[in-house]
């Protein structure tokens, strides 16, 4: 492990080391360092930003670190006597610094004594209030939903006095909680518990109560805030009936009014499009370049920033019946999918009608699941790289794509339509629908 740390003799400065912190790796590597000369710079794997470093005076313990978008420095100890060092001690205050950092309280610490009396308010009150002073202020939906939160927390968290809570109890809270919540919410409460303890931390030092702030970060350097993501998953071939049948039942139960989601999902597995491009579809979109096409101006793409041109879309026979239906019922304003809720806006979350889907059909997904099937799809019905990719608005392709033309010229539109036709063909084979 150690015989890779030494540094080449040309370098003025070397580049930082990254390892875990024991007494005995740091002496090694310290010794190899020296035999050197020059600066050097050692980086804990276990601690973010605490770094030990050869200056002109000798061995110093600092922490380096960019918190939102500045790099701060700070010199934490000289280093003489590795034997006596506490490296726990070390990273726990390399921490307190960085959190303080983080909450944006550094150098704020030591106030007042009379501002002990924040105490005694519990942490859903700390929530609050910190949002209230906060330079960085959510919106009022989403303190809403941080406050609606914390009421399910564990074992009534909430309505305990800052005082009385620990950091250890605030991560055991999250893990009983995460376990208790499906991966798709996991990472939406995770940011409630960051919230949480970033209320917590602030009133703990405006408080002047002496804690030690931990990092959001276990022994192994993994995030304990973390939230597990779900698979990345897709429809398999045996599945496909079963969820056509769902969407079926799903927009009959609705009705065609309410059924703006359902068509929007189903218009997402038959095309392959992202979320945003089919939420957000207007009626101006539809046709006005090339027919049967949508034609998606740069700013409405991922990949826009990447490029000038528009994106030209095949829709397949059943793909343009749904849209020829919401054009019928599209709003003043061309909006293909209306939101029943908010009047003249489009529809921005699909998340009920994916959980009434997999409540229906036994197959639980995601929205994104969606265009991963489509691209699986595309490779079962033969379709070639540069087709599938003009297919999906993927951005990227080789060198020798300049010379197969794009999606206006009349070649490739042609292909372009017989791909969409025939990749719907097969997913609606798949699926048992006529």
């Amino acid at each position: 492990m150690y015989r890779s740390i030494a540094p080449t003799a040309s370098a003025a400065i070397k580049p930082p080391v990254k390892f875990g912190f024991t007494r005995q790796s740091l002496k090694k590597a310290m010794a190899q360092w020296d035999r050197v000369g020059g600066e050097a710079s050692l980086s804990d794997a276990r601690c973010p930003g605490l770094r030990i470093r050869r200056r002109t005076a000798g061995w110093q313990a600092e922490l380096n670190k960019r918190v939102q978008g500045k790099l701060y420095r700070k010199t934490l100890r000289p280093v003489n006597d590795i034997a006596s060092l506490d490296i726990e001690a070390l990273r726990v205050e390399c921490n307190s610094v960085l959190s303080d950092l983080i909450s944006g309280r550094y150098a704020n610490v030591g106030k007042k004594a009379e501002q002990d009396s924040l105490l005694i308010i519990t942490v859903d009150q700390a929530l609050s209030l910190h949002f209230d002073v906060s330079s960085n202020r959510p919106r009022e939906a989403t303190r809403t939903d941080y406050e609606r939160k914390l009421r399910s927390f564990s074992k009534g968290l909430g309505r305990r006095k800052i005082a009385d809570v620990t950091a250890m109890q605030l991560r055991l809270a999250y893990n009983d909680l995460l376990s208790r919540v499906k991966p798709t919410s996991a990472a939406s409460y995770s940011r409630t518990v960051k919230a949480i303890w970033s209320s917590w931390s602030w009133a703990c030092g405006d408080a002047n109560l002496n804690v030690a702030i931990e990092a959001f970060r276990d022994g192994s350097g993994k995030s304990v805030l973390r939230a597990n993501k779900p698979k990345r998953r897709r429809l398999q071939p045996s599945q496909f009936p079963a969820y056509f049948a769902a969407i079926a039942e799903l927009r009959e139960t609705k009705g065609i009014t309410l059924s703006a989601t359902v068509d929007a999902v189903e218009l997402l597995l038959l095309t392959g499009c992202r979320k945003s491009e089919i939420f957000l579809l207007n009626s101006s979109e539809v046709g006005c370049d090339i027919d049967s096409f949508i034609t998606l101006a740069p700013e409405r793409l991922k990949t826009g920033r990447f490029s000038t041109d528009s994106w030209h879309k095949p829709l397949g026979p059943r793909a343009l019946a749904i849209v020829e239906r919401r054009q019928e019922l599209a709003s003043d304003d061309g909006i293909l999918f209306g939101s029943w809720m908010k009047p003249g806006a489009p529809i921005n979350d699909a998340r009920k009608t994916m959980v009434a889907l997999a409540s229906l059909s036994g197959v639980s997904l995601s929205v994104h699941d969606l265009r991963r099937t489509y691209e699986d799809v595309s490779e079962l019905a033969g379709i070639g790289a540069y087709i599938q990719r003009l297919l999906t608005g993927h951005s990227g392709g080789d060198t020798h794509d300049s010379y197969k033309g794009d999606a206006t010229d009349e070649a490739v539109q042609s292909a372009l339509r017989e791909a969409a036709d025939k990749v719907e063909a097969k997913i609606l084979e798949l699926g048992g629908v006529a």
